[in-house]
């Protein structure tokens, strides 16, 4: 009985030592993917500064489009997609922000990232009776997505109207604080928007959630 026992007390010893030896490499191994997380985001940032020389979308009908072609306008990109319950859920105050504010110089811009393109999102714009633009992804080597560094959806940007992204909002967020962005954004006025000839610009982008 005592051998057994001493050899139980051995065994327990062994598992500790072997425990305490093993807990410097789990604490490095964390340590090495929040390294490549912060590298991650670090690159998501990069690419969204780059954005405006590069993001291209499509109509449904396939003529390619840029954000140039709203420059003047205030507008507001939902980038969504089909799948996303979140992002089906937002389309009808979308719609409805969309109309209260239309005639103001504002627009929402719908940005569908399905892999199934028109089909995907046709019936969406028919069910909810969507009068604002859909727009497709259209280049899958260089997606809106990797762009504009999206790592979830819905992702929606604001863009005034010298062509700056001014605010993100990420996930379910409080619509009466994207609204409330939309109405300051449309006071401030055209200012001097039709001197600036370049893309949109993202240097001052804020995030919200």
């Amino acid at each position: 009985m005592k051998v057994c026992g001493g050899e139980k007390f051995l065994r327990r010893g062994l598992v500790f030592v072997l425990c305490i030896l093993s807990a410097p490499f789990s604490l490095s191994g964390c340590n090495r993917s929040s390294s490549q997380e912060e590298e991650q985001q670090q690159q998501q940032s990069s690419s969204v500064e780059a954005a405006p020389q590069t993001l291209v979308m499509k109509t449904l009908d396939g003529k390619p489009v840029t954000l140039d072609q709203y420059k003047g306008q205030v507008v507001l990109l939902d980038v969504w997609a089909s799948w996303c319950a979140t992002c089906v859920e937002a389309l009808p105050w979308l719609n409805a922000l969309h109309q209260k504010y239309q005639t103001r110089g504002f627009s929402v811009v719908g940005i569908s990232i399905d892999d199934g393109g028109r089909s995907s999102v046709e019936n969406f714009i028919e069910s909810y009776k969507l009068s604002y633009p859909m727009l497709l992804d259209s280049d899958k080597k260089a997606s809106v997505t990797q762009i504009l560094g999206i790592t979830s959806l819905p992702t929606v940007f604001l863009v005034d109207v010298r062509g700056t992204m001014i605010a993100r909002w990420t996930g379910k967020s409080a619509m009466g604080s994207i609204e409330a962005a939309v109405i300051n954004a449309l006071e401030d006025g055209p200012g001097d928007a039709g001197q600036d000839a370049g893309g949109i610009n993202t240097d001052v982008l804020q995030s919200k959630k």
